[in-house]
């Protein structure tokens, strides 16, 4: 809804106060009450602890006010032919603010991977095509202790792969030629556009 200033000694109906305030103002709501919401309307889920804005089409999280604002997502994690390797998830808690999500996790592997393929974890949200992820992390070696820090970069709009500061242009798996085994951990902190 537009601004809207009244008059002098105009009366403010219904209509107003509905368009005009309680459209315009932080509501404070359920995740199973929400209105119907008009564009750039915000309002908070006593719930969920989520801050939620209408793009003009629905709600989309834009934040959260406490720890259970936050979204659990335990990803898919593949190696070449190895798909859906076994691991724990020690933490993984991911977040929208408008068009981007702030995803960080940190994860033990349990099972192996295959060696000379690159690494991907599947994404919480669908990524932006024109922008993939980026991000920081590290893959911990445990056979050799070698910390391999790097970057996790978005590879599709569903999954994120990391590269080492290795020069070569293949993401780790590949460049260095190793593969994940029981005990190697991951961790990482990715912003990703979402589509």
């Amino acid at each position: 809804m537009p601004y809207w200033e009244p008059a002098n000694l105009d009366v403010p109906t219904v209509a107003d106060w509905i368009a005009y305030v309680a459209d315009q103002v932080i509501s404070q709501v359920t995740s199973g009450t929400r209105p119907p919401g008009t564009f750039g309307q915000f309002l908070t889920e006593s719930d969920t602890g989520r801050i939620q804005a209408h793009n003009g089409t629905a709600f989309v999280q834009f934040g959260g006010l406490t720890a259970a604002g936050l979204n659990a997502y335990t990803p898919q994690l593949d190696q070449g032919a190895t798909t859906n390797i076994a691991k724990t998830m020690n933490y993984s808690q991911w977040q929208q603010y408008g068009n981007m999500a702030l995803w960080q996790f940190v994860a033990s592997v349990t099972a192996a991977g295959t060696a000379g393929s690159q690494v991907t974890l599947t994404t919480p949200v669908t990524l932006s095509s024109s922008q993939p992820g980026v991000g920081i992390g590290m893959i911990y070696d445990a056979s050799t202790t070698t910390r391999y820090t790097g970057m996790w970069i978005g590879s599709s709009t569903t999954q994120i792969r990391f590269y080492t500061q290795v020069v070569g242009a293949n993401a780790w798996g590949v460049t260095p030629n190793l593969a994940l085994a029981n005990t190697d951990t991951f961790h990482g902190m990715v912003w990703l556009p979402v589509a």
